[in-house]
């Protein structure tokens, strides 16, 4: 057999996960044990960690749920994030969460950007905080 005629090569690169810019730093509940049937506030952190700056989309955040947030998700509540500069970042707030029955609960806050090439890596821009909520 001649070996150069029965065979080909093909070069390929892999590259890594992409990376989003906009991504959430923070979550901070107010109180940090709510108490059953009340109400409570959370204010989160955005931050751009492109090289640009963009408009961020909408933050999404949802009071208990387990699973990594979609594109296009609907939360309890949402904020559009607007600009932020390259490194920039801006903190959230939303008022009058419903903190429901006593238990450990999880607090989930997802940027969505529209659901960019690069925002739709649900593990980079969303972040999850475990809470309880007290009698």
């Amino acid at each position: 057999l001649n070996d150069t005629n029965n065979q080909s090569v093909l070069a390929y690169t892999v590259f890594a996960q992409p990376t989003p810019d906009f991504v959430v730093t923070k979550i901070v509940l107010t109180p940090s044990v709510p108490k059953q049937g009340n109400t409570f506030s959370a204010a989160v952190t955005v931050q751009n960690q492109g090289s640009g700056g963009g408009n961020g989309g909408y933050l999404d955040v949802w009071t208990h749920q387990r699973t990594a947030a979609a594109c296009y998700a609907m939360g309890n509540a949402f904020a559009n994030v607007g600009y932020l500069a390259a490194g920039g970042s801006k903190t959230l707030t939303f008022n009058n969460l419903r903190s429901g029955l006593a238990g450990a609960k999880t607090f989930r806050a997802f940027v969505d950007s529209f659901c960019g090439v690069d925002e739709w890596t649900n593990a980079n821009n969303q972040r999850v905080l475990g809470y309880t909520v007290a009698n």
